[in-house]
């Protein structure tokens, strides 16, 4: 996730089980991650943050992801309070991107 999403509020990105449409639920307890983590997250260099969804965590990474649990999982991305660079497609969100 960029340092600077247009927002007001906070952005949330939520895993779910492709299967069931419910929240994918392990022993992490972690659904999701949101901005209200960032200061819990490792942040890169320009301030952004790269979230993992997987099976495992990678090592020392385990802040930035959300488990699967061996699911197949649906990824959904909320903005709250978007400002108008969200409404008028100025801001592009990077695709997901295979890391293995």
């Amino acid at each position: 996730m960029p340092k600077d999403v247009p927002i007001n509020k906070f952005w949330s990105l939520t895993i779910y089980d492709l299967e069931t449409w419910a929240f994918i639920y392990s022993k992490e307890e972690r659904p999701g991650l949101s901005s209200r983590e960032i200061p819990d997250m490792k942040q890169n260099e320009d301030g952004s943050v790269t979230i993992y969804v997987g099976p495992e965590a990678p090592t020392g990474l385990e802040s930035n992801w959300i488990p699967t649990a061996g699911k197949v999982p649906y990824l959904m991305f909320r903005f709250y309070g978007p400002e108008e660079s969200f409404y008028n497609k100025s801001f592009k969100l990077a695709d997901v991107e295979l890391t293995r």
